[in-house]
């Protein structure tokens, strides 16, 4: 009978027996590179300088590995400087150099001591988000501080008073109020100049108020409005020296407040004036008392004093107070969008809120949507079928699939699919033109109209996902979508890693202890006890190849074949000594055997007065493996294994144990299949 090859880059699979070879549940630590190799993992390696006693002084203290790493992300601030922020226990902290610093402790909600929060970029600002602590913020080089304004100012004091040189001011001395209140100039018009219907002078009566503004713009909730005050009108005042003019005095108003308490981000305030609330002023009269027009807003300084010097007329020619502006509420999940923040995991679980466009920090009521189930992921989408007319996000609840689009000023619901949800949001990531990742009816991609499920096998779901709580994260790096899990439920920690491929559409686990992983410069960065390289270490870790329902072409259950020979294409490099347990099943008789194989002449450069081995023979002289890069394979070598006994049955699994230490690359695997005996 004919040896087949079979090409070593099949995934996991649960598919029936065909010619594409398919990787059964017992695989790991195997993933195909880029010269279509099947290659072990190599594991990772400690980002931290870690020297045994203590390390030099100039270097510093990497974070303790007795409290384990739960969330990791890199970005690059507005200052163009890179960053690495993770989360240690309770603390969110950033790399420096080969130390750390402490940024927040959280105080919210937490995994038996464990923190999870949502971290993502919003235009070079990373965004914080754990519920039952506020929405925090850090910009890569101050403080973290809290995502727009929580603090809403106390009602501000207002006095009236004369201005300076009037008879009226005496109690308080000639000129004595210049240095501390008095605008510098004498003003050409006052808040009182308004007259009745018979353009007789009436007096003001007015109310104020204060909202504070951070550094970015956003503003905070308003304070709650002054008392009503009064200003007389205007009045002629005999000169306070003899000899001097007489001059037209105006009675003046002059506001206090309190500065910001607990948010040092606050940079300055926006102070409101009612036009004039008297009856019978035509400008303004009752039922304006909930509109306060802006008189003046101070930016990035502290003044706490203010005094009311425009007329009505000016004042109301200007803009109002925004009245309706809140700070985001807590919350657990968000993600950035069209200049917006956008935030879930509220109160109520099925409702999304979103910022203005260009003031992330300001949120309102009416900017909400109520989606039909408990919102599990927030995902922004770029391309797609949609793209030339929208920019979409993607809600993903529990049973639905709800898309909101961005129409400039304001954000639209574009459509709702009731067929399809997600219990695993923190497994949907954006990839062009939709999202992937894992929905309540198996993997797949949705592009905001259609989904497209791929096969992926039933163990992945039924073993690896935990839908209870958020303790997985997903990233999608290339062609490459990685997502890290808790096998089983068992573990404390995530102790698996499943890699799929979404060109080559296979599937991959990599046993590795690891919460989060995120991209760092060339680096592939996870985190456990510390900070790691993935890819990048010394394999210390076996690695399983094990082919399931193994069946030739032109057979089926009916038929029983024996397997006489195998051999494995091999790039030349490899160095390593690997196992191989052969099994067949036998339905007719109900017979399951093995026999154990060892592959022959796999560490044949092993270098000259060293081991000898017969087959194959790789005619270079001392070349080792440790000498890479000078070695160059040009051809793959066949590596066949001892066998001692033919196996028979129906069908046959492989187990290809490749042992740690070295690095290992496989391209194929040649297998003769002997005739059928039953028809012998």
């Amino acid at each position: 009978m004919a040896e087949p090859v079979y090409i070593m880059l099949g995934g996991l699979s649960d598919k029936e027996p065909s010619r594409d070879i398919t990787f059964g549940p017992e695989t790991y630590n195997v993933y195909p590179d880029d010269e279509g190799y099947l290659v072990n993992y190599p594991g990772k390696s400690d980002y931290f300088y870690r020297p045994a006693g203590d390390p030099p002084a100039n270097l510093g203290v990497p974070p303790s590995t007795s409290t384990k790493i739960t969330r990791l992300i890199t970005f690059r601030d507005r200052y163009n400087q890179e960053h690495i922020v993770f989360v240690q226990g309770a603390t969110l902290c950033v790399v420096v150099d080969n130390g750390f610093e402490l940024l927040y402790t959280f105080v919210g909600i937490d995994y038996s001591g464990r923190y999870f929060p949502e971290l993502f970029i919003h235009e070079g600002l990373l965004v914080v988000l754990n519920f039952g602590d506020p929405p925090l913020l850090w910009d890569g080089y101050k403080k973290v501080h809290p995502l727009g304004v929580h603090e809403t100012p106390m009602s501000p004091d207002v006095r009236v008073q004369y201005s300076p040189g009037s008879t009226h001011a005496t109690d308080y001395g000639y000129w004595q109020w210049y240095t501390s209140w008095w605008p510098g100039v004498r003003p050409q018009s006052s808040p009182a100049a308004n007259k009745d219907a018979d353009s007789a002078a009436i007096k003001g009566v007015y109310q104020c108020r204060v909202q504070f503004i951070d550094q970015y713009g956003n503003r905070g909730r308003p304070g709650p409005a002054s008392r009503l005050w009064t200003i007389k009108p205007k009045i002629t005042v005999t000169a306070p020296s003899a000899g001097a003019a007489n001059f037209e005095a105006v009675q003046y108003a002059c506001i206090d407040w309190s500065p910001p308490k607990v948010e040092d981000h606050i940079y300055g305030v926006e102070i409101g004036r009612t036009a004039n609330l008297h009856v019978d002023d035509p400008q303004g009269g009752r039922g304006a008392y909930d509109l306060f027009y802006t008189e003046k807003v101070q930016d990035a300084n502290y003044p706490t004093r203010f005094v009311h010097q425009i007329s009505d007329t000016m004042l109301m020619a200007g803009s109002t107070i925004d009245l309706t502006v809140l700070p985001p509420s807590q919350c657990s999940i968000g993600a950035s969008w069209a200049g917006r923040i956008l935030i879930a995991g509220l109160e109520n679980p099925a409702e999304v809120r979103w910022s203005d466009s260009g003031k992330f920090g300001q949120f309102r009521a009416i900017q909400s949507h109520m989606a039909k189930d408990h919102i599990t992921a927030i995902v922004p989408v770029e391309g797609g079928p949609q793209t030339r007319q929208y920019s979409r996000v993607i809600i993903v609840t529990r049973s639905t699939v709800e898309t909101l689009y961005d129409a400039g000023s304001a954000v639209g619901l574009l459509n709702q699919n009731f067929a399809v949800g997600s219990r695993y949001g923190r497994s949907i990531v954006s990839v062009d033109g939709g999202v992937f990742g894992l929905w309540n009816r198996g993997f797949g991609l949705y592009n905001g109209e259609t989904f497209t499920f791929v096969e992926a096998p039933y163990f992945l779901k039924g073993k690896y996902m935990d839908d209870r709580h958020f303790v997985y994260s997903a990233r999608v790096i290339g062609d490459w979508y990685f997502l890290s899990v808790r096998k089983d439920s068992s573990s404390a920690n995530n102790n698996y890693m499943v890699m799929y491929h979404l060109k080559m559409g296979k599937w991959y686990i990599v046993k590795e202890t690891m919460f989060d992983l995120t991209v760092w410069r060339e680096s592939l960065l996870g985190c456990d006890d510390s900070i790691f390289e993935l890819f990048k270490g010394n394999y210390s870790s076996d690695s399983v190849v094990d082919i399931d329902n193994l069946m030739p072409e032109k057979s089926s259950m009916a038929t029983e074949r024996s397997i006489d020979d195998m051999h494995f294409l091999i790039e030349p490099s490899t160095s390593a000594t690997a196992s191989v347990e052969l099994k067949g099943l036998s339905y007719d008789e109900n017979v399951s055997n093995s026999r154990a194989m060892v592959l022959t002449g796999s560490r044949q450069r092993s270098g000259l007065g060293k081991n000898s081995h017969t087959t194959p023979v790789w005619n270079q002289t001392n070349l080792t493996y440790a000498q890479e890069p000078n070695w160059n394979a040009n051809e793959d070598v066949w590596v066949k294994p001892q066998m001692s006994k033919n196996i028979s049955g129906c069908m046959h699994s492989i187990k290809l144990t490749l042992p740690s230490g070295n690095r290992v690359r496989i391209k194929a695997i040649r297998i003769k299949f002997s005739d059928d005996r039953r028809a012998l």
